[in-house]
């Protein structure tokens, strides 16, 4: 008997190495993969980061004054952090000249708009002038559009036309 249980044993025992050899060679395989794909290079999409998109910056002070008879005859203004305020002077009824208070605002493309008004007295008898603008700023320039509407004594007068500002 012990003849016959010899080769089995030799065939059990090499078909153990066989299966650990094949085991160990898998192993290797699997770790050199995992390696490899570890390893490798990031794709454009995996590297790609946020780029910081610059914000205009409109701030300064803006003046300009339009040839006129009536309406907005000049304005100083200053932008800063996308808000407007300044001042004007309106000419309007009874040849009055009105000063102005103006607000408005300067979105993140250039884009402008408010509104202005204004009080006064000519020879006993109240004046007033009040409008909104928009526009944009390109370059240097603040180009604004507006319309405006002056009253005293009783009547009332509207004006539409453009005036720019130039950055100081």
């Amino acid at each position: 008997m012990a003849d016959t249980d010899a080769p089995k044993e030799k065939g059990s025992k090499k078909l153990v190495y066989i299966i650990v050899g094949i085991v160990v060679i898998l192993l290797i395989i699997s770790g050199i993969a995992f390696y490899l794909l570890s390893a490798r290079p990031k794709t454009k999409e995996e590297t790609k980061t946020a780029t910081p998109v610059a914000t205009p910056n409109y701030d300064g002070v803006y003046t300009g004054s339009a040839p006129v008879a009536e309406g907005l005859s000049n304005a100083t203004v200053t932008v800063s952090k996308n808000q407007i305020t300044g001042s004007g002077t309106y000419l309007g009824a009874y040849n009055s000249q009105i000063a102005l208070t103006i607000t408005g605002s300067v979105d993140t493309s250039g884009k402008v708009s408010g509104s202005f008004s204004g009080s006064g007295a000519v020879e006993g008898t109240s004046v007033s002038g009040n409008g909104t603008y928009s526009g944009a700023i390109v370059g240097n320039s603040m180009n604004v559009s507006y319309t405006a509407t002056g009253s005293g004594g009783g009547s009332s007068e509207t004006h539409s036309a453009s005036i720019v500002l130039t950055k100081k």
